[in-house]
């Protein structure tokens, strides 16, 4: 969300020299030793700040865009500098970072393009032609920055200001973690099953206006352009080999939640929703079967099972309490039957 400028007792800076701290959300540290720490899931690679002219908010308008170099980073706190341009009048600042979007901002023209169209092009995808090509590096040794966006309106960029600080970062995509409660049952393999491959850097915003809608919707904004896999071939696979807990391995896009549709036929219906399938057995010497699992909610007040989205800077935690009976024999017939 956004909020006003405050007052700080740090020393103003140089003519267009601004010195900025954003915060990225607390993550929990991974137990598994080869995921990505909390110090890879809160790296900043590279800043890039796009600059608005916010006195219309029905019609923010760019103007320009600026490198940020970044000055240390403690814990989830990154401060940098940038060269700005002073303004006359309330400013949006918009920080993206672990992302290049150079040439995305050269096409847009200084008080011109407005926020609106700023922010539909601000979209990120993960390229390739195979299942493996389109599975997030998470490798603790070979982890890929995930991108992040966070933006704040301030009176204006002064020729010499103080520091400004108070911006979160939101993360763009959803993390899935794995926990096997029972210790009867052995999970071996987990596959990722009709998910997406690009998505916007930004959270949600008001179709009209650009504006980022503030708390997040219940349902994410996914572009047309998503690079939705699905089927069975696509699955990804992520090698459990038996761990109770496997954390910050698994990351996706966002994705709408799987609906009931009887025709199966919408990108989201139970038939192409995303979801997991789970490969285990019961015991050391048991025969491994596939497992079938959409996302839901458990709430014991519904009287239905409600399913949930993927959303972004979101942990869902899948835990595994009890198996009861034998799942499918493949991976197929576990996707198909949805």
């Amino acid at each position: 969300g956004c909020v006003r400028d405050d007052e700080s007792d740090i020393p103003a800076q140089t003519s267009k020299e601004v010195l900025i701290t954003v915060k990225i959300p607390d993550a929990e540290m991974p137990s598994t030793g080869r995921s990505m720490t909390e110090d890879q899931e809160n790296v900043v690679q590279n800043i890039d700040l796009i600059i608005f002219d916010a006195s219309d908010p029905s019609n923010e308008i760019f103007l320009e865009w600026a490198r940020g170099v970044r000055a240390s980073q403690s814990g989830s706190n990154v401060t940098f500098t940038a060269s700005l341009t002073p303004t006359e009048v309330m400013t949006r600042i918009v920080v993206v970072v672990n992302t290049d979007i150079e040439s995305i901002v050269t096409g847009f023209i200084p008080n011109v393009t407005d926020k609106k169209t700023v922010m539909e092009a601000l979209t990120y995808s993960t390229p390739g032609s195979s299942p493996s090509d389109w599975m997030w590096p998470a490798d603790g040794k070979n982890y890929q920055a995930i991108p992040m966006y966070g933006e704040k309106l301030i009176s204006q960029i002064k020729p010499q200001m103080p520091h400004i600080s108070g911006i979160m970062l939101t993360r763009m995509l959803a993390r899935i973690d794995i926990v096997n409660s029972t210790s009867a049952f052995i999970v071996e393999d987990v596959y990722l099953v009709n998910y997406n491959t690009a998505g916007y850097v930004a959270s949600a915003c008001e179709a009209s206006t650009g504006q980022v809608i503030d708390p997040f919707p219940d349902d994410p904004l996914i572009p047309v352009a998503r690079g939705k896999k699905t089927g069975y071939a696509n699955a990804i696979r992520y090698e459990v080999n038996g761990e109770q807990r496997y954390e910050a391995e698994i990351y996706a896009y966002e994705a709408p939640a799987a609906v009931d549709d009887q025709n199966n036929n919408d990108a989201s219906s139970r038939k192409d929703a995303v979801c997991l399938v789970i490969k285990g057995r019961n015991g050391s010497s048991g025969t491994s079967y596939y497992y079938h699992v959409v996302f839901t909610e458990e709430n014991p007040a519904l009287p239905y099972t409600k399913y949930i989205e993927l959303r972004r800077n979101y942990k869902d935690i899948m835990e595994i309490e009890h198996v009861g009976g034998i799942g499918y024999a493949s991976v197929e017939e576990a996707v198909r039957s949805y």
